[in-house]
């Protein structure tokens, strides 16, 4: 969670639309969150402005994949370091044009630009 989405939490339930214990629930389960192998940190961006950072290596595809929809669900970015080609191409299929791939740095970038965030979605043109 980053201060602008916290912000709009308070916000919420001081206009009413959003009740203190639903609020109170969000907030429970906001600072961590076991994704696959990985206890992601949401609460990273609140004191660093930046959220959760994945170190690809040492982790499978799948566990790259799996902790990057965590984060992005929550922040609606993320940033993979140290990915090889295969953990690259998988974060490219999943999060399409939202992804971007720097092959010499071996990072990729995901920022979803608050649009709903896609469950497998491939964004590979079909021939």
């Amino acid at each position: 969670m980053d201060p602008a989405t916290l912000r709009k939490l308070l916000e919420n339930v001081r206009r009413g639309t959003l009740s203190p214990a639903r609020a109170l629930d969000e907030l429970a389960r906001l600072p961590f969150e076991t994704a696959g192998p990985a206890l992601v940190d949401h609460h990273r961006a609140l004191r660093q402005h930046l959220p959760e950072v994945i170190l690809g290596q040492g982790k499978t595809v799948a566990q790259c994949v799996t902790i990057a929809r965590a984060v992005v669900k929550k922040s609606r970015r993320c940033l993979a370091t140290r990915v090889n080609r295969e953990q690259a191409e998988a974060l490219l299929e999943e999060f399409g044009e939202d992804a971007r791939w720097n092959e010499t740095a071996r990072v990729v970038a995901i920022e979803t630009a608050r649009r709903a965030v896609r469950r497998g979605a491939s964004s590979k043109a079909k021939a």
